[in-house]
């Protein structure tokens, strides 16, 4: 693995889970470092490139590094053959498979991405959770694909990767109020300023995955705190380049 290329986030058994940074970039260059996002605006030349020197540094054919196109939907694909199919992954936000060899990843720059793996049944997943798909569902939707290809809650590991974190993230009351109280801060700012790491663990808790199986976040991955490291949409604009965070089972 080339190091400026991804770090990592997790080891569960054989499965690894990554995250990549912008690497040497201009700070308030929309896609400027490393992006492999092929719908937000970056040159289709700076996408091969990137992509190429993350499958070089990861030993695997470009084929086998899965992009869906994102639309904050709460919809998932459960991946067991390749090649894919040319819809396959367009208008999906989460991925769950039991192949081997191959990255799945969502892109991301300020929600949050969801690593979430049963290693003894051999499953990975990715899902990508912004707001809307937080509320909607996305991560029990990925949970339930994980179950019907054979994984156990009581099993599953979640880590969640660069997003923006808790004092960043300042939303309206109309945001605020579909959240618990446990995922909403309304005293310490003059606006209500939401938890979606919180939120994710409650609804997968519920569901049956044991709570200390769930990692904590780490505020140092905040996308919003550490631009010169980490895309953010808050800061750039939605027209930038993504963090990729992915699995791969070996």
């Amino acid at each position: 693995m080339k190091t400026n290329i991804a770090n990592e986030l997790m080891r569960d058994g054989s499965i690894e889970a990554y995250y990549t940074t912008r690497g040497e970039c201009e700070q308030d260059a929309p896609y400027s470092g490393f992006n492999i996002c092929h719908y937000t605006g970056d040159s289709p030349e700076h996408i091969a490139k990137c992509r190429k020197d993350l499958a070089e540094g990861f030993n695997i054919p470009e084929e086998n590094i899965i992009v869906p196109r994102q639309t904050h939907s709460v919809n998932v694909a459960t991946i067991t053959a390749l090649p894919l199919s040319e819809d396959a992954v367009e208008n999906v936000d989460a991925i769950v498979t039991n192949l081997r060899g191959v990255i799945i990843g969502v892109n991301t720059a300020d929600c949050v991405p969801v690593i979430m793996t049963d290693s003894t049944a051999g499953i990975a997943a990715v899902a990508h959770a912004g707001w809307r798909g937080a509320v909607g569902g996305i991560a029990e939707n990925t949970l339930d694909a994980m179950i019907a290809l054979g994984a156990e809650p009581s099993r599953i590991k979640v880590a969640m990767g660069p997003s923006i974190c808790q004092k960043c993230f300042e939303v309206g009351e109309e945001v605020a109020e579909k959240f618990s109280g446990e995922c909403v801060d309304r005293s310490s700012w003059d606006k209500p300023h939401v938890s979606l790491h919180t939120h994710i663990k409650e609804v997968l808790t519920k569901r049956g995955v044991p709570e200390i199986n769930i990692a904590e976040f780490d505020d140092n991955l905040c996308t919003k705190c550490h631009p010169g490291m980490l895309y953010s949409a808050r800061r750039l604009g939605v027209e930038s380049g993504r963090v990729y965070t992915f699995a791969i089972i070996r």
